[in-house]
């Protein structure tokens, strides 16, 4: 259903972002807090130049932690941010390309296995980062 909805009507960008890893820090950030504090810590990544992989591998967990403080949980969420980014670096050669090019079902495990990711943060990854058709788990 989501294929021909999508052939029919095309992208609809449920996600406000630029990009796919600005999604997948979006996913990780909006756990347990409302969008407009999650939209204050991206401003601050994008004011230090960590929106991309390099980036965000670039800065120290400390500074992390403080440019992702308004979306709340910060001592958890960078951390996990960091792991994913250590992830794709190890399994997928620092590419988003070549993460997304996994079959569906064994990166949705990989993903759960990450700290921070349950089964919505990893849906919307798949679906709104990496262009798999999944449905959302939503609580």
């Amino acid at each position: 259903m989501h294929d021909e909805l999508f052939a029919a009507y095309g992208p609809q960008h449920w996600w406000p972002a630029k990009t796919p890893f600005e999604v997948i820090l979006g996913a990780y950030l909006t756990q347990n807090t409302a969008w407009k504090a999650v939209e204050r810590s991206l401003d601050n990544l994008r004011a230090a130049g960590a929106l991309t992989v390099k980036g965000l591998r670039s800065l120290s967990l400390k500074e992390l932690q403080r440019l992702v403080q308004p979306s709340g949980f910060h001592s958890r969420k960078a951390p996990a941010l960091k792991v994913f980014v250590a992830m794709l670096d190890e399994e997928f050669d620092g590419s988003l390309k070549r993460l997304a090019a996994s079959p569906t079902a064994g990166l949705r495990t990989r993903l759960l296995a990450l700290p921070g990711v349950g089964p919505e943060t990893a849906d919307a990854i798949l679906l709104y980062a990496l262009g798999h058709s999944v449905p959302i788990a939503d609580e």
